[in-house]
């Protein structure tokens, strides 16, 4: 090392410093990229948990309110369910195809997908029995009335 000229000793201590730098800027940049990739795929979490959520406070309101349009809502709570529960499934879909989603988690987002036309048939089930319950009621009050 006695031999080696002094501009080639200071340029090399500037490339080791400069190789150690390039290293821990491409492993902060994996860092960082996968840090990125685990927020997608938490915020696409919990768009799906307050998507369900919705679905169930509204089937509660359904089931409170039936048909009608309660405050200042344009729609009634079975059409807002309604809606509520494509953007459930779509959200779902979306978690579903989320390249950071681990793969022992993939079968239940995958089987939460399949429930959600389950879900629907259900709420159809239970528009059905409250429409069929408002007609029987409007027949038993005619009926009243006409005693």
């Amino acid at each position: 090392m006695k031999k080696v000229s002094l501009t080639a000793k200071v340029f090399s201590g500037f490339g080791v410093i400069l190789l150690i730098l390039v290293i821990t800027n491409v492993t902060n940049w994996q860092g960082i990229t996968k840090i990125y990739s685990v927020v997608d795929l938490q915020d696409n979490g919990l768009e799906c948990l307050e998507r369900l959520n919705n679905c169930a406070t509204l089937r509660r309101d359904f089931q409170l309110y039936g048909n009608e349009k309660v405050g200042n809502a344009t729609k009634n709570a079975g059409d807002s369910w309604q809606d509520e529960h494509k953007a459930l499934k779509n959200s779902l879909e979306v978690l579903e195809k989320e390249p950071a989603l681990p793969e022992a988690v993939r079968p239940a987002v995958k089987d939460a997908l399949g429930r959600t036309d389950e879900y629907k048939k259900a709420f159809d089930t239970l528009v059905t029995a409250n429409n069929m319950c408002d007609e029987a009621s409007a027949t038993w009050g005619k009926s009243g009335q006409a005693i």
